[in-house]
């Protein structure tokens, strides 16, 4: 009678161990990988709702057509790599975005092959990669000033944003999100919310397809949605963790100073000039729309940049690296290429996405 009622006893064990297993295989996928199980992704391609996400992790991604680069970058990438020593690094090529977007984002493979030029397959596969593994994403034109961590360490997810000068002056935006620095922990549903978006997105144009527009535009969505109700926060960094200076060689930033006194053009302003420059922006707080009335803005843009000399960079205590507007992916940019370099052999630490899977931590 007592061994029948232990044999019960062990049966039912065993099949509430069963049913607790099956239920973990259904939320997580299970991959093996050098004799290790990992847990890869939930099954809910969304990345999950959960206001609790992890922390990002210590990766750092760039992307480049190849592991060619241009040497005018391999300062800007032996400055991060040295100041982060402890973080893994992956260079994401043309080949592995496709097939990162094959393997993972079917749903936005036929969107992805549409694009025409590198760079607007470069501003995409950005946030593929940041939703799947997690981690922080550099363009190879920032410089380091200092490490990552413990700056970034807080937050879930994190955008940079443009000088507010420069994004009233080039575009009438007082808020312009950059893609040039972001990061993420693994699975956050921001980055799957702008795939989304993107593939609604159509032209040629990288600013308002993928780029800093289209970001900037989807971020908004975003706020209003379902989604960032149950998400942990996107944090929009002030510029001057990673854009503290602005792009000199646009002539579009001065060009509507010269409309303005010749104090709002002035890159060596008097003392008075400056007396005048600091009244006209007294009160002034760009991210305060109640300041604003009354004021013009590329006006109040003008007087800010004269006040820093314009080539000063806005650099302080947050400052993390600095964005240096390189763009040597446009055509415009084609005569100041530096002869190429090869990532992989200067910078043995850069991984590729073949020894990447695996490696993504607990996602949101």
């Amino acid at each position: 009678m007592l061994q029948e009622r232990l044999l019960r006893f062990l049966s039912i064990c065993v099949l509430l161990g069963i049913i607790v297993f099956s239920g973990l295989n259904q939320q997580f996928h299970i991959q093996r990988k050098n004799g290790s199980l990992t847990a890869v992704e939930p099954r809910n391609s969304s990345g999950g709702s959960s206001s609790d996400c992890g922390p990002i992790p210590r990766t750092l991604h760039y992307t480049f057509s190849s592991e060619h680069a241009y040497s005018n970058y391999k300062e800007f990438v032996s400055d991060c790599l040295a100041l982060n020593p402890d973080w893994q690094v992956y260079l994401w090529r043309d080949a592995d975005a496709e097939r990162l977007i094959k393997d993972h984002y079917p749903d936005f493979a036929a969107k992805f092959a549409s694009y025409r030029g590198d760079l607007q397959k470069s501003d995409a596969i950005r946030y593929a990669v940041l939703h799947r593994f997690g981690g922080v994403y550099l363009d190879m034109d920032v410089k380091c000033l200092q490490p990552l961590f413990p700056r970034l360490k807080s937050y879930a997810a994190f955008v940079d944003r443009e000088r507010w000068e420069q994004s009233i002056n080039l575009f009438g935006m007082p808020l312009l999100m950059m893609n040039s620095a972001m990061g993420s922990a693994p699975g956050h549903p921001f980055f799957k919310y702008v795939l989304e978006k993107l593939k609604n997105m159509h032209g040629h144009i990288p600013l308002w397809t993928t780029g800093p527009k289209a970001l900037t535009g989807i971020y908004y969505n975003w706020l209003s949605s379902q989604q960032a109700k149950q998400a942990s926060a996107v944090k929009v960094l002030p510029s001057q963790v990673f854009s503290g200076s602005v792009d000199q060689s646009n002539p579009g930033l001065w060009s509507p100073c010269k409309k303005y006194p010749p104090e709002f053009g002035s890159r060596t302003p008097s003392e008075t000039e400056r007396h005048k420059l600091a009244a006209e922006l007294s009160g002034f707080d760009i991210d305060r729309p109640d300041t604003h009335r009354g004021r013009d803005l590329r006006r109040m843009a003008c007087a800010s940049l004269a006040l820093t000399n314009w080539r000063h960079s806005l650099h302080d205590n947050r400052t993390v690296g600095l964005h240096m507007y390189l763009h040597l992916g446009y055509g415009f940019g084609a005569s100041r290429r530096g002869p190429k370099f090869n990532l992989l052999t200067s910078f043995p630490r850069i991984k590729l996405y073949s020894t990447a899977a695996g490696n993504t931590t607990a996602p949101c």
